[in-house]
């Protein structure tokens, strides 16, 4: 019934979209109409603002895109761009889900579970995770947010201060490094001329506050901005408590009419959250508020402090534009599972590399080729984990993960409606374990995996606003750490192997009257997928094996339209199947032809916004996924996912150069029993974490500039 619902709407909604920009066409000025058409640009590479590290080049068309738009017009594969800025006055954005739900093929987990952090799923790519992304790569202005060994966490983020999000769905793998599910950037906001100050303050359902501080300054050679944020919520399941604060630190100079330099500079700390845990399906349906039994016994939860700098330069070379960056981030952490023996772990964790780009504009077209490095050391150990109370050490041991890579790409303008791209990169991974724990013997050892991987893409333009891409890439993803330890003991598991994946993608994006669209199909196939899994000994403490084979194919659309000068519409959704092709687990049943556990088949949002130029904005949006299962052997269905949710904001201009806006929003407006959580082949049944019930948030934000 919801879903029937949720089409109608949708349909309806597209349907007034089509009628009015028929019969009002001429409503829009003509500066608006025409910023759809792409006039005929020169073809060179499109360098992305702040960006310095080798794995994050664009070859790409320079475009003009609507500031509605959401579609990158002149990549060769399928691309989003997610602009913030009516996001910022309207909501909390506590974490990247709210603009990435935008985005068609992706699924955001653990919105209201801390210890977890953010687990984000690109056309079925990163569901595996038990904490964190996994197989995307994410960048902050061009820094790499993704480790060594491809774990990526987004709890340094502070998304009040972004511009937008992009995001690219498909592999990437010779631009990003292993990442079969693309890549996410994250990028700044400009910091405006001359001295400003913002100062927020939110408040909202089930005990969160929140108070964000910023001061800013730019002169004609340089800017700094400094933020702050402090964050506390009580949660809305038992046990799921949080508190963060968090500091950013940027700014940049020109330091010659050649060259500018840029850093950046980031401090989380977190003290404590708690973790819920997941769920029966029936504990689920009695109260989904409870937290599991063992997490409350056992005190699961976490503590992080996190510190990151990242120093970047752009300098122009006679004909070549270089690129060179350089990052180093220190992480502690600590964590309870629910567990007794080794469920205490912590570990101190150091990330640090740098990487060159050099890029030029031939005759023939651009081109770019670059040099990347990162080495990872973490001092892991665990201990028992006596209800709560630190206990004896069970483990101790020295991991270091390096990683370099190199690549090439070239761009050749075949014509001067044909553009063909391609890159290819090779990537070494080495693992090195030094057991420290010498009481049961030395598990120490070590594995190395080297790829080559690569892609092939075209853009072929229809006609001035509609453009045909499409492409083949080959990704290969390394186990990290964390998957590679032995569920029969310490050490390494010396049988787990790399993923590795055959991506097709046909797509075609463009303009209609005043509609911009992108539609894209796609076909996946993976050798050696790696698939979670639990032991009755150490439950909520994942293990990985290799599947045979596995294959996802599915469709995405995307169509945002301004009906009046007033009025948007946006609409996304994909729909696809993931199924393994060949895979027998370790009880010996065949599980080929059933569906990836954790994957949701069809997601859609629809979003209706209305702006005044008086200030108001009202916003109304649905977001509905169904079709999971939980398990491998698709023997229990995940609950479907339906949330109606609204906001409205006032942004009001004060003569005397302060801005002050308001605003509110109400989330799960129908009280849906909904998923935040979907923990893909848990031990004891326990699959499921609650998305809280019907909840209102609201807040204000005061700047000025001078």
């Amino acid at each position: 019934m919801r879903l029937s619902v949720f089409f109608s709407v949708c349909f309806t909604l597209s349907a007034i979209v089509s009628t009015e920009a028929g019969a009002q066409e001429s409503m829009l000025p003509a500066t608006v109409v025409s910023s759809f058409e792409r006039a005929p640009v020169e073809r060179n590479i499109k360098k992305p603002q702040s960006i310095s590290a080798a794995a994050v080049v664009v070859l790409s068309r320079p475009v003009e895109i609507h500031p509605l738009s959401t579609s990158v017009a002149e990549e060769p594969s399928a691309a989003t761009v997610i602009p913030l800025d009516s996001l910022v006055n309207s909501h909390a954005l506590l974490n990247i889900n709210e603009p990435l739900k935008r985005v068609p093929g992706i699924k955001v987990w653990s919105s209201n579970n801390y210890s977890q952090d953010t687990r984000v799923s690109v056309r079925g790519f990163g569901t595996r995770s038990a904490f964190g992304m996994r197989g995307v790569r994410l960048y902050l202005e061009g820094i790499p947010l993704t480790l060594a060994d491809g774990q990526s966490f987004l709890d340094s983020i502070d998304l009040s201060s972004a511009e937008s999000v992009e995001v690219t769905r498909a592999a990437s793998a010779a631009r990003y490094g292993g990442a079969s599910g693309g890549a996410i950037h994250i990028r700044l906001r400009d910091v405006p001329n001359g001295s400003s100050t913002e100062q927020s303050f939110s408040a909202g359902s089930y005990g969160f506050q929140q108070w964000r501080s910023a001061v800013s300054h730019r002169d004609e050679k340089s800017f700094w901005e400094l933020r702050f944020s402090d964050t506390q919520v009580d949660g809305w399941r038992e046990q799921s408590s949080t508190g963060i604060e968090s500091l950013l630190l940027r700014g940049g100079t020109q330091i010659s009419d050649h060259t500018e330099l840029s850093i950046i500079a980031s401090y989380v700390d977190s003290p404590w959250s708690g973790d819920p845990g997941g769920l029966k399906l029936a504990e689920l349906q009695d109260d989904p508020r409870q937290a599991a039994p063992n997490n409350k016994r056992y005190r699961a939860g976490e503590a992080v402090r996190d510190t990151l700098i990242g120093i970047s330069a752009e300098t122009l070379l006679r004909e070549n534009t270089v690129e060179t960056s350089v990052f180093l981030n220190q992480r502690d952490f600590a964590n309870r599972l629910p567990f007794r023996n080794g469920g205490a772990v912590s570990f101190n964790r150091e990330f640090y590399g740098g990487a060159i780009t050099v890029s030029r504009d031939l005759e023939s077209g651009a081109i770019a080729g670059g040099i990347d490095v990162s080495v990872q050391k973490d001092r892991r150990k665990r201990f028992d984990n006596n209800f709560g109370t630190i206990g004896d050490l069970k483990l101790d041991q020295r991991e270091q993960v390096t990683q370099i890579g190199a690549f090439l790409q070239k761009e050749w303008e075949l014509s001067p409606d044909l553009t063909l791209s391609s890159s290819v990169r090779f990537q070494s991974n080495r693992y090195q374990l030094n057991d420290e724990f010498l009481v049961n013997g030395n598990d120490s050892g070590q594995r190395s995996f080297n790829d080559l991987t690569g892609n092939l893409g075209f853009v072929y333009d229809l006609s001035p606003a509609v453009s045909l891409f499409g492409g083949f890439h080959h990704a290969s993803d390394a186990p990290t750490t964390t998957e590679l330890l032995s569920p029969t003991g310490q050490g390494l598991n010396a049988n787990l192997q790399n993923a590795s994946s055959n991506h097709f993608e046909l797509g075609l994006r463009g303009t209609v009257g005043r509609s911009a669209f992108e539609l894209a199909a796609f076909h996946i196939r993976t050798e050696n997928e790696l698939i979670p899994f639990e032991l009755s000994s150490s439950p909520g403490r994942r293990f990985f094996r290799n599947a045979g084979e596995t294959e996802r194919f599915g469709v995405e659309f995307q169509v945002e339209s301004q009906i009046t000068e007033q009025l948007s519409f946006l609409l996304s959704g994909s729909s696809g199947s993931f199924t393994f092709d060949s895979f027998t687990d370790s009880s010996g049943v065949s599980l080929a032809g059933n569906e990836l556990a954790g994957v949701y088949q069809h997601n859609f949002f629809s979003e209706l916004r209305y702006q005044t130029d008086s200030g108001w904005t009202a916003a109304l949006d649905v977001e509905a996924s169904y079709d999971a299962f939980a398990d491998d052997r698709n023997q229990v269905k995940a609950p479907d996912h339906f949330s109606l949710n609204a906001s409205l904001s006032y942004r009001h201009n004060f003569e005397n150069g302060w801005v002050v806006t308001p605003w509110v929003r109400a989330t799960n407006l129908t009280g849906e029993s909904n998923l935040d959580n979907l923990r893909a082949n848990a031990g004891f049944g326990r699959y499921f974490e609650a998305a809280p019930g019907a909840a209102v948030e609201g807040g204000v934000k005061v700047s000025k500039a001078w």
